[in-house]
């Protein structure tokens, strides 16, 4: 599909060097280029004082920007040090010592990076509280929550991490701090952190107040909590009576909307992309694909606080749900909806975008076969191959529950950059890679002759040529337009040198399969 692009990997895959347009650098490091610099300004110092010198599998020192990259590739992974290491070109060890001198060095060059007492910037936090979510004098929002760290899948060998973190109304971080999670829970940890005893002796909090009614009512400067937290003059929580007044209900509202989230919240680029995986032209144009079939289902679904979801907020629903490993009901509390929401709006969604969309790329369009070709023979020095087929088995369910997991079976089509041209779900018991690759209609047309059927190029001296193919690896039938790599104990150079081409252009599907799991997160959950 041209809409999930992959990103182009180098000799050194997963490198700064790798990521030559902003959108696919963004997706990557969840940062703009200018705050990557910013990160590498930070640990400049500490990582020059320290003279071990790390060095890619292929002997090429890495240089400052390639330790920053590699370290954030594995913060934002879940996945092992080796499949990463693998994966960009790097030693497992190196991987870990890499990650662990960037904290420390990140440790060392940052101190406290927000305080209250910078008046200019707590004046333009409250003025975006105040006209984002009506909440005047509002300076933050603080919440906690359980971080897991440690292997997929391994779940003896993980440490939990209690974080409590103060955001803005844009969704920044302006205040983070991490315990062991077996040490305190929630309330322990607010009463313990140094926010809560600046706030109670006035010295963080203490600005002006507001006038908020005609009798003369003031506000002085304030955070908001959920229920977990106490109330205090300085930290407003939601009001908990069971009949309370519309003035009341509304404060909730307005409490309820500053907490969670709605597609609204993400104004500019880089966070729209940093959540979605994708641009809003992309967005749009999904929504443009489902906004059919979505308006023909009468169903409405609303927020917590009764506002009706726009044809926007449900894709923006169902994308986070794909995109998420975490259950219905946490991502529902997350952004203001309930877990019933979660799921009918993503079943709509799915079913909507399977209606709403047909075969989006065919081998009969010369001018994008033509394209496919010159790339695989420009990367991988294929002539004329068109593709490359894989299969795989994705388990669907939430993280955690073994027992309602269901398997299915994807058969795709890449190209030489990673993009899918082709992708084709059945469930996993029905068949097996063979079968259902016989049963497909690419198998079809392709055997008939109605795909892959253009010019043939001439490979060498003697005036043999080779028509279009597609190439897959061993657990494929070798035929007239899809190539399997030899399987002779003995062969000869040239032969040898096939398989070498083969496997280096078939490492481009395992890799494009790889970026699809981890982004769509439900799919391996």
């Amino acid at each position: 599909m041209d809409c999930i692009t992959a990103l182009p990997f180098s000799s050194h895959a997963g490198t700064l060097s790798s990521f030559e347009d902003a959108q696919r650098f963004e997706s990557v490091f969840k940062m703009t280029r200018k705050t990557f610099s910013y990160i590498c300004s930070l640990v400049k110092g500490p990582l020059m004082n320290n003279m071990d010198i790390h060095t890619f599998v292929d002997g090429k020192v890495l240089s400052l920007q390639d330790e920053v990259a590699v370290a954030l590739r594995r913060l934002n992974s879940r996945g092992s040090a080796w499949d990463l290491g693998y994966t960009i070109g790097v030693n497992e060890s190196t991987v870990l010592s890499v990650t662990k001198r960037f904290s420390d060095a990140l440790f060392a060059g940052t101190g406290n990076p927000w305080s209250w007492r910078d008046s200019s910037k707590i004046d333009n936090i409250k003025s975006m509280f105040a006209e984002i979510h009506n909440m005047h004098n509002c300076c933050g929002v603080i919440c906690t929550t359980n971080i897991p760290f440690g292997p997929e899948g391994d779940h003896e060998n993980k440490d939990n991490i209690l974080m409590q973190v103060i955001v803005d109304a844009k969704m920044r971080f302006m205040n983070i701090l991490l315990v062991p999670a077996g040490s305190m829970n929630q309330l322990s940890l607010f009463h313990a952190c140094y926010l809560f005893e600046e706030c109670n002796k006035g010295a963080w909090l203490n600005g002006r107040k507001l006038k908020v009614a005609l009798d003369g009512s003031e506000v002085g400067e304030y955070i908001i909590g959920d229920a977990g937290y106490p109330l205090l003059p300085w930290l407003l929580t939601p009001y908990q009576e069971e009949n309370f007044s519309d003035s009341k209900k509304e404060f909730n509202r307005r409490h309820s909307a500053a907490t969670t989230w709605t597609l609204s919240s993400f104004e500019d680029a880089q966070r729209f992309e940093s959540v979605f995986k994708m641009t809003r032209k992309t967005f749009s144009y999904i929504c443009s694909l489902v906004k059919g079939p979505l308006m023909n289902n009468m169903d409405i679904h609303t927020f917590v606080d009764g506002k009706v979801l726009s044809l926007q907020d449900e894709v923006a629903v169902a994308l986070r749900r794909l995109n998420s490993r975490g259950s219905a009901w946490d991502l529902g509390y997350t952004i203001g909806v309930n877990e019933s929401t979660v799921l009918s709006v993503t079943k709509r969604f799915s079913d909507a975008l399977f209606a709403g969309t047909g075969n989006p790329w065919s081998w009969r369009d010369s001018s994008k076969i033509d394209n496919i070709k010159s790339m695989f023979a420009e990367i991988h020095n294929m002539h004329n191959c068109c593709g490359v087929i894989c299969t795989t088995n994705i388990p669907f369910g939430p993280e955690g529950d073994h027992e309602i997991k269901d398997n299915i079976l994807m058969q795709v089509i890449v190209d030489a950059k990673m993009r899918f041209m082709n992708i084709l779900l059945v469930p996993a018991g029905s068949m097996n890679q063979l079968s259902l690759f016989h049963a497909c209609y690419l198998f079809e047309e392709c055997n008939k002759g109605a795909w892959l059927n253009g010019r043939k190029l001439k490979v060498a001296l003697d005036g043999s040529e080779v028509g279009e193919y597609i190439i897959g690896d061993a657990g494929y039938p070798l035929l007239p337009w899809l190539l399997t790599p030899y399987q002779e104990e003995n062969f000869s150079d040239s032969k040898k040198e096939f398989n070498r081409r083969h496997s280096a252009a078939t490492t481009c599907a395992l890799k494009a399969l790889a970026r699809l799991k981890d982004t769509w997160k439900l799919s391996m959950a």
